[in-house]
Parts: structure tokens; sequence; C-alpha cells
């Protein structure tokens, strides 16, 4: 296993894709930001595959961004010691430069489509691409209408329990933790999503970034209140808050690099509970029979998750289709070139620096 970084910016939500892509850098200070344009199958994970692999070789640790409609794919790069990052801009998740030209470059990799033997394809391609956003529109009413099910419960809950002793654990874990904290940027990812292969929570990055892992045990969805509160305590101290999936706007995990440390909830993965060092129940804050009856409802919600990732799945499938359309009409050869150029910039670039 690597020692780098493995998260997502997008998620598929109840409310269609969600994004934290936005906040992946910031211009106001000092960090770059690639920007890749282009369509299907023009290169864009390739492109960042060989600038991570020529950068990995020159000492720089790349954090990778993956793609959560396939997980094998990158949508994007980040290097901390360089202030620079590469992302897939394009379509759901489309960016645009705030300070074009300065803090934020495009790359056009679509400038490497054979347009002409392409032009005759589009009753395919417009055939597929109709066919795979359509696979994504039934899988988001899927996980829509599972997590309605789950909802109601965890409003329930909330109002009944001991929110005022939760959040005194917070502040508990935050008097520990701030010794070991430095001042840095605080980090908005998505450690783990819905995904064609069912929820993928990146376990490796746990164990990468965490010698300590404490797991929440919350059967009733009271974890959020607790990081939420221990994200207010730390903020500014280069944590990394990832967001729920399934409720976007509020937090699932809290990863504090510099402390080492993890706190990781809603957890079903058996491998990283036996890793854990340590673990906080909140039961005991929960409403009498409040808990079960949220266990009831996810139980309930299961098989419409399940159609849901089916539904991922055909999506994918059309997807792979429509890319198999347009490799044979992309030059690789100059999108490889043109990475390697941008990686030889990127570590001149670095030596500068220093």
């Amino acid at each position: 296993m690597d020692n780098c970084a493995h998260f997502y910016l997008g998620a598929n939500s109840p409310s269609g894709f969600a994004s934290l892509y936005e906040s992946f850098t910031d211009p106001d200070k000092d960090e770059k930001l690639y920007i890749l344009k282009g369509g299907p199958g023009c290169g864009k994970s390739s492109f960042m595959r060989v600038i991570s692999g020529k950068l990995s070789a020159a000492g720089h640790t790349p954090e990778y961004i993956h793609c959560s409609g396939d997980p094998d794919s990158l949508d994007g790069l980040w290097f901390e010691d360089l202030k620079v990052g590469i992302v897939d801009g394009t379509s759901p998740h489309s960016m645009e430069a705030v300070y074009p030209g300065s803090a934020q470059l495009y790359i056009n990799l679509g400038m490497f489509y054979d347009d002409d033997a392409l032009r005759p394809l589009c009753p395919d391609i417009a055939r597929l691409t109709k066919a795979y956003k359509s696979a994504y529109e039934d899988a988001y009413s899927c996980i829509a209408a599972a997590r309605g099910i789950v909802s109601g419960a965890l409003s329930d809950i909330r109002e009944g329990a001991q929110l005022k002793a939760v959040e005194n654990e917070a502040v508990e874990i935050a008097a520990e933790l701030k010794a070991c904290l430095r001042p840095g940027r605080d980090r908005h990812r998505f450690l783990d999503v819905l995904t064609h292969r069912g929820f993928d929570l990146r376990t490796d990055t746990v164990e990468a970034l965490a010698k300590n892992i404490c797991v929440i045990d919350d059967p009733g969805g009271l974890a959020p209140i607790l990081l939420k509160k221990l994200s207010e305590l730390c903020r500014g101290s280069g944590i990394v808050i990832c967001h729920d999936p399934m409720e976007p706007t509020e937090i699932k995990h809290l990863l504090f690099p510099d402390a080492s440390f993890a706190l990781i909830s809603g957890v079903q993965q058996k491998d990283i509970c036996q890793k854990a060092d340590m673990y906080i129940c909140l039961s005991c804050f929960y409403p009498g029979g409040k808990a079960e009856t949220a266990e009831h409802r996810r139980e309930l919600a299961r098989p419409l998750l399940r159609e849901g990732v089916d539904c991922l799945k055909r999506a994918k499938e059309l997807h792979d289709e429509l890319e198999a359309i347009y490799n044979p009409h992309v030059d690789f050869d100059g999108v490889y070139a043109l990475a390697c150029a941008y990686a030889e910039t990127l570590s001149a670039q670095s030596g500068n620096r220093q």
C-alpha cells in the first residue's frame, strides 16, 4: 500500500451529483490549478496518471481524486508541496477559472480528437450520451427514495437526544488534539461514496494519514453533531472534513493529519473496525428505542440502494461503450507527450522555488 491519500470530490447523492470541486484549490492563497477540458475518452485520466508518475518519481507525493462514476479513473491530483492541482473540469463537475491564465489555466485535451473520424459516429455518440445520463437519473431517484425512508427517523432522534452532551464530547476530544495541530488550510473531501460497486470507503487513506483510528459507534445518526462541533473547534488546523455522500451538507468523518488521528463514523467494514484503537459509543445519548427505529428504517432502505447501485453499474457500462467509440480516434501519443511536458515544467518550477 502506498502512503498517498485517495479521496473523492464528487458523490452520487439523493439530490443528484454533489460537488466539492469548487473548494479544491484556493486561488487567493498562491495555489495553482490546471483545468482539463475535453469530452469522453480524450485521455484526461491518462494525462493525470502520466503527471502523477513523473512527479512521484521526482519526489512529489500526490493526493489522488477519484471518479465516483468509476473509482478506477482519476478526476484530479493535488501536490501539497507544489501547491498545484490538476482537475477534470468537464460535466458533471464543470469548472471554470476564477483568475484565468494566472491562478488557473485551461488545458484542452479535446484537440487530440480526430474530428473528421468522429463526425459520422454522432448518432451513436448521442444515443449513448442520453442513455448513460438517464441511468444516472434513475440512480439518483433510488438514492433519494432510500434517504427519504431513513431521514424521518434521524430527525426524531436529534429532536429528543442529549445534543449538548454530544457536543461536550467534541470539546473533550478537541482539547486532547489541539497540542498536536498546526495552522493550515482545511480541506473538504468525500472519503466514501456510492459507486457502481456499492459504497467505497478509502480505508487506504485512513491508514496513510492516521496511526490512531477512532470509530464512532452511531446507530442513530448523532455523529454529524459531534463532528460538526469538533470541526468548528479545530478550524484552520489543516484538517480534512469528509462529507456524507447521502447528506452532503453534513460531516461523516474527520481526519487530523498533523495528529495522525482519524474519527470514522457509519462504518460497516470489518477491516477498519479491526484497526481501530478506540471507540466512541453514542447510544447512551438517544431517546429510548429510537436507535432501533433508525436501524429498521435503514434495513427498509437497503433494497432501494441496491437498485441505485444497479443503475450506476448500467451508467458505467454505457459510458464505457461511449469511450470505446472515442478512444480509437484520439491521439494518445500527443496526450502523453503533453503530459510529460507539463510534468517537466512543474518539476522545474519546484526547483526554482527551492
